[in-house]
């Protein structure tokens, strides 16, 4: 177990947007024709994301997140479903990291990584992409 488990920053608002970069493997084929997010991609105990008022603090945007891997997606969820689910959201931006840099910390669940995936929010793309046969 992670010495962070417990922790929560609560000068992080409930309603602050967290963005998840999504590896290519973590967007399946869903419903309707459109892919979805996969629950893979909100597993790790220590889950990483950027805060989106620290980003914007430091003039970037969302599109900046994928500056490291440009082959990547982005979602967002909010540090509100995080503490919902029993995660806490603490910022992580000290050097090396990026400064916009938290972490989602605490166990996840199926049940805790399928509501993550359920709840998150298209960003980059804006919509789920089609399903490519």
């Amino acid at each position: 177990m992670s010495e962070r488990e417990c922790t929560d920053d609560p000068n992080i608002a409930s309603n602050e947007v967290l963005f998840r970069g999504l590896r290519p493997d973590w967007i399946v084929p869903g419903n309707h024709g459109r892919m979805r997010i996969a629950s893979a991609a909100f597993k790790n105990e220590e889950m990483s994301v950027l805060i989106e008022s620290v980003l914007r603090a430091k003039g970037r945007t969302a599109h900046d997140a994928l500056n490291a891997c440009p082959g990547d997606s982005l979602c967002s969820i909010t540090a509100g479903l995080a503490r919902e689910l029993g995660q806490g959201v603490i910022h992580d931006g000290d050097p090396p990291n990026d400064p916009a840099h938290g972490l989602v910390i605490g166990k996840k669940t199926m049940a805790v990584a399928n509501r993550f995936a359920r709840g998150a929010v298209w960003v980059i793309p804006p919509e789920p992409p089609p399903v490519v046969e």
